[in-house]
């Protein structure tokens, strides 16, 4: 396996991580604006729990996302930089 090949399998698994963190942010995001997460009563916490997976999941996309493309543009700089 040489470098290219090791980077397109890091690249991969990286946009993987990332689309499945966009779905989970998705979902994170439905259950704490459903009518069902409206508190019934003041002991109810359901849909500040879910607001803050929510808020949780979407850091983690951005996490993600910064990390894909940070490995990415990588092996795009590296190209331009023996192209030189």
């Amino acid at each position: 396996m040489n470098k290219h090949d090791v980077h397109k399998a890091v690249t991969a698994a990286l946009l993987g991580r990332y689309e499945t963190a966009k779905w989970a942010a998705k979902q994170a995001h439905e259950a704490a604006t459903n009518e069902e997460s409206v508190a019934e009563n003041k002991y109810d916490t359901f849909g500040l729990e879910a607001s803050y997976l929510a808020h949780g999941q979407s850091q983690r996309v951005l996490d993600c996302e910064k990390d894909w493309l940070r490995v990415s543009r990588r092996r795009h700089y590296e190209v331009e930089l023996i192209a030189a």
